[in-house]
């Protein structure tokens, strides 16, 4: 039985379980949590916390979040590059969610997010090359069109895409399943195809054979 990919929402749900580094603003005692107890925060330590507690006392203005170390003008746009000069591979720099965390930050945490609007300077030197939603936006397209490439040259056997992250791979799931389908299809189609060749020629073998015979019947008697 095959699983169906997850929806937005459940994508959505699970990168907010993941665990964040954030930099507190109020001392706040300890908290229960079915994950475990959450020490207490005290200011300036950093702790980690769920993404979604994290996001919650940054809109009550409790907390900054520390973004990963991926999510910034610097490497975002050294990634890109990356992925450009390699169309072959995926870089395995970013996290199984980079997708989804990078959009929930952006949204979420946009004045933590280093050079967010283009003050990081790098490869675009400010401006729209420099924001991280373009940025992400343009990593995504970028490894989205490397797929569309791979599926193209996919053979019916498998298809070798590591590095790919969650989302990335869910949306790709309905291709790819597509294209070996058809492929298997058209392999299949090529084996039968040969195989009724085999037995046309087999038949022809055994009908010459059985003229020969009656050739050689004939010929035996006129002798007689």
């Amino acid at each position: 039985m095959s699983l169906s990919p997850l929806t937005p929402a459940e994508h959505l749900y699970l990168t907010e379980l993941l665990p964040i580094t954030i930099i507190p603003r109020v001392h706040l005692p300890s908290l229960p949590l079915i994950s475990g107890p959450l020490p207490p925060l005290r200011p300036p330590h950093r702790a980690h916390v769920p993404l979604w507690l994290a996001l919650l006392l940054k809109r009550q203005k409790k907390a900054n979040i520390v973004p990963p170390a991926w999510l910034n003008v610097d490497n975002l746009e050294r990634l890109i590059k990356w992925e450009q000069e390699h169309p072959e591979r995926f870089t395995e720099e970013l996290p199984w969610e980079w997708v989804e965390l990078g959009e929930v930050l952006v949204e979420g945490a946009e004045d933590d997010l280093v050079g967010y609007a283009g003050g990081g300077g790098g490869v675009g030197g400010g401006g729209v090359e420099g924001d991280i939603r373009v940025l992400l936006r343009t990593l995504r397209e970028v490894r989205w069109s490397k797929v569309r490439e791979g599926l193209r040259e996919l053979d019916s056997t498998y298809l070798k895409m590591n590095g790919l992250g969650h989302l990335e791979i869910s949306e790709l799931r309905p291709f790819a399943k597509a294209v070996v389908d058809n492929l298997r299809h058209i392999t299949s189609s090529k084996e039968e195809a040969r195989l009724r060749e085999e037995r046309d020629e087999e038949e022809e073998g055994r009908r010459a054979g059985r003229r020969g015979r009656v050739r050689g019947e004939e010929d035996d008697d006129d002798e007689f």
